[in-house]
């Protein structure tokens, strides 16, 4: 073979070779978890994110970090104030707390959604029973347990200046019930940890077993 010919065939042989070294090296496009929007909640199994305000509403969205869809998970709108408040995730289940507000008041409900299954459940909260027509507020706790379980506490307006704050537990497949109540319950002392679900009332320490 001639000197020339075979320059040819070595500099086509770089070529191709440098082309193939350069395709496998470049990032992959496929779709991604994280790819949009300010994380809020994230583990293994699920990430929930908030997009940007758009016409008054911010959108807020859940992804499997498996299959890695992304689906709409609700919104806040900031003129009526109703929408999503609260939002709590364990494994791949997501609590959160949703409002729907018009110029009478607010009714509640809390909403437990299964990320791979999307199967939705909604406890509605009920208005105290003298006074319905003050409305609800939105949770001041809410927690989410791996296996599926959710516990929040509300506060529950009334007619003078008191407000009574309930404490509920939905064990996984079952209904919600009230575990306590009261207006010395701290709003915000619910947590879970270790199979156990705990609060304050009055100072002291109070808990329930959920899994």
């Amino acid at each position: 073979m001639r000197p020339c010919g075979l320059m040819v065939i070595v500099i086509a042989w770089a070529v191709l070779t440098s082309g193939a070294a350069h395709a496998t090296t470049r990032p992959s496009s496929a779709p991604t978890c994280h790819a949009r929007g300010v994380t809020l909640l994230a583990n293994e199994r699920v990430r929930v994110y908030r997009g940007r305000i758009l016409q008054g509403a911010r959108t807020y969205y859940y992804c499997d970090q498996r299959t890695r869809r992304t689906r709409t998970l609700g919104e806040y709108v900031y003129d009526s104030g109703g929408g999503i408040r609260r939002i709590a995730l364990a494994g791949r289940y997501i609590a959160y707390d949703y409002l729907v507000c018009t110029h009478g008041g607010c009714s509640a409900s809390t909403r437990l959604l299964d990320a791979r299954t999307r199967r939705l459940r909604r406890f509605e909260a009920k208005p105290d029973p003298v006074t319905p027509q003050i409305g609800l507020n939105s949770a001041a706790s809410l927690v989410v347990t791996p296996a599926g379980s959710v516990a929040w506490i509300r506060s529950r307006p009334t007619d003078g200046a008191t407000r009574i704050n309930d404490v509920f537990v939905a064990p996984h497949g079952e209904q919600a019930r009230l575990l306590d109540s009261g207006p010395k319950v701290e709003a915000d002392s619910l947590a879970f940890g270790g199979g156990i679900l705990y609060w304050t009332n009055d100072a002291a320490p109070r808990s329930a077993a959920v899994r």
